[in-house]
């Protein structure tokens, strides 16, 4: 007994007429062998070519959700990769739709490398965020968790104007740079 080639069906993990010739399924879409090829739900992607089932379609970076299911974006504060939503480690911010740990870096009063920990920032300081912390300038001082340059403040004895610290009325600077009557 014969087949003739019209009745033949291309096998899983391709798709077409047989008597066309089979054509290998794309990253993307999966093909179940009965000569079709069938997208991936909006946001989802394959491992690789020649998917077989809808259990292979997987959320892309940037979002998360089941198999096969609507993939949605990943929210602010997360990192998602192949659909599994993550946290942000604490004091850290990511937009949303990112898809590694290092796009979670370190809000204002903190400092660290991307991805975290991220520690306080320290008296003195002042850190607006990311990986730097940057120290008050002469003659100021600051808080822990001081935010921005403007936070810092000057020592007794001296006022503050425009951004820099000058004796008090009436005194004199000294070369130790306290003030004196």
């Amino acid at each position: 007994m014969f087949v003739k080639i019209d009745d033949c069906t291309c096998v899983a993990g391709f798709y077409g007429r047989a008597a066309d010739g089979c054509l290998e399924c794309k990253t993307g879409s999966y093909c179940p062998g009965d000569g079709t090829s069938v997208n991936c739900t909006a946001n989802a992607i394959t491992a690789s070519e020649r998917s077989v089932s809808s259990d292979e379609c997987f959320c892309d970076r940037g979002y998360w959700g089941i198999n096969n299911t609507p993939c949605v974006p990943c929210p602010e504060s997360s990192w998602c990769w192949t659909g599994i939503r993550n946290l942000c480690p604490d004091n850290t911010y990511a937009p949303a739709k990112s898809n590694f740990m290092s796009n979670c870096t370190c809000v204002s009063g903190y400092w660290g490398a991307d991805g975290g920990p991220c520690c306080n920032c320290p008296p003195n300081y002042y850190c607006e965020g990311r990986q730097a912390k940057e120290q008050c300038p002469d003659l100021m001082i600051s808080d822990e968790l001081t935010t921005q340059l403007s936070d810092c403040q000057c020592v007794n004895g001296y006022t503050k104007f425009n951004g820099a610290c000058y004796c008090n009325m009436g005194k004199r600077p000294l070369p130790d740079m306290s003030c004196m009557l």
